[in-house]
Formats: C-alpha cells, structure tokens, sequence
C-alpha cells in the first residue's frame, strides 16, 4: 500500500512539474515583457554598442556614427546618467572624429533638470561643465512604456548564449519642444532578457508633420547591449553635476 500511495504521489509531482514547466515556457516572452515594464522602477546601468544613422535622401544622408554608450537610470527622482563616446567615420574624415559623451538629468520637484559633464575633443575644445538647466517636467520613461504596452511578439533570439524574446512596435509621439511636431517611433526589433533588459534594439524615429518635415528622413538606431548590473553610477552622475547628489 505504501508503494503505491509513493507511486501515485511521484506521478503527481512529475505531472505537475511536467505542467507547470508548460506554462513557463509558454509565457516566457510575457514574462519578459511584464519584467521590462519593472526594470523601470529599479536601478539598472547598460552598456551598449550603438550605430547611429539618418536614413533618408539628399544631404541628411550621412555616414553612420558609432560608438559605446552607457546608460544609467535610478527610478528615484527619475535620474539618468549617459556617458561614452561616439565617432563620425567618412571618406571625408578617414581618421574619425570622435565626440565624448557625458550628461546628467533628474527630476526636481515638476522640472527636468539636466547638466552636461565637462569634456575635451581633440587638445583645444573644452565643452560642459557642472552649469545645471531645468525645464518643465517630461516623463522621459512614457514612450518606452507605450512600446512595450503596444509591442507584439515575433520570436526568439540569443545574447551570449542566453535566450532572448523579440517584438515589433510604432507608436506615434510628440515633443513639443522640438519643432513642434510627432515622431512615429517603429520599432523594428525589441529584443529582452528574460529579466527584461533590452538586449538589442533596432528603432527608427522619423517626424511626421511640421517644420517643413513630411517624414522623408528618419534617425536610425542599433543598439546591441554588452553588459550590464542592477546599480545606479552615483559616481558618475556626481562627477557630472559636481557633486549633486539626486534628489
């Protein structure tokens, strides 16, 4: 009797083992969707390769810019760091030119604050400093999350051997600030860990209206991650801001 009753309670496990690594594995990309909205509210810095172009006709057909850019966000606050470095490559300049990438933002109390890191290109230019400037509050994190809440899934990728879970998106978006005009944001491939960091991301950003724009031109970007930890660079942003702490 005893071997029988073990016999059915090991049936039991197996079977619900079996169901349960089912359900798992059938919603391993929502996971991963619901996981990305979280990341949001957590500290986490990533570090990306980026190439950076505008896709387009006539003289806004420039060569690509590349580079390496870390981005840092803490949800407190809103605080945002990105540092790195970028560089335009062309016939014209075989060698490069390379630009240093440091900057701060934050929110204080309704405005979105932001200052520029001190940085030297080539021996002679000197551009930023610690001079911070406010302007009314922008929730920078509601596109993503538009994107994500819209996104569909289209399949499975890798990042280091380590499965990853892809989406498409377009959203439409307005900055006011900036010609006065809408963005359509198509996002061609939003690739996540299953802990919801983006691994890859092809976007391209093309304005739909205003400023003479007809949405002929478009910024393209491809950012493939390189690593990343749940932390917030504090050094960092107090180096930019010269010793502000967020808050």
């Amino acid at each position: 009797m005893r071997t029988a009753i073990l016999g059915v309670v090991a049936v039991v496990i197996i079977a619900a083992a079996a169901l349960g690594a089912l359900f798992l594995y059938s919603n391993n990309y929502e996971t991963a969707l619901a996981n990305a909205k979280r990341t949001i509210h957590e500290n986490l810095t990533a570090t990306y390769n980026v190439v950076i172009t505008i896709q387009g006709q006539g003289p806004l057909n420039t060569p690509p810019v590349t580079g390496e850019l870390t981005i840092s966000h803490m949800p407190d606050f809103q605080a945002l760091v990105v540092n790195g470095t970028l560089t335009l490559q062309s016939a014209l300049i075989p060698m490069g030119f390379s630009v240093p990438i440091r900057m701060a933002m934050w929110r204080y109390n309704n405005e979105w604050c932001f200052s520029l890191g001190s940085i030297k290109i080539g021996n002679i230019i000197n551009i930023g400093g610690t001079t911070i400037q406010c302007t009314p509050y922008t929730n920078i994190t509601r596109d993503f999350v538009v994107i994500l809440n819209e996104s569909k899934y289209v399949g499975e990728s890798t990042w280091n051997g380590e499965k990853t879970y892809c989406f498409q998106s377009t959203i439409t978006t307005s900055s006011p600030g900036l010609f006065h005009t809408s963005y359509v944001i198509n996002v061609t491939s939003l690739c996540l860990l299953g802990n919801g960091v983006p691994s890859n991301i092809l976007v391209v950003i093309y304005p739909v209206g205003g400023a003479g724009f007809t949405g002929e031109y478009g910024v393209v970007l491809n950012a493939t991650l390189v690593s990343y930890s749940f932390t917030f660079n504090q050094a960092e942003f107090m180096k930019i801001t010269g010793g502000l702490l967020p808050g």
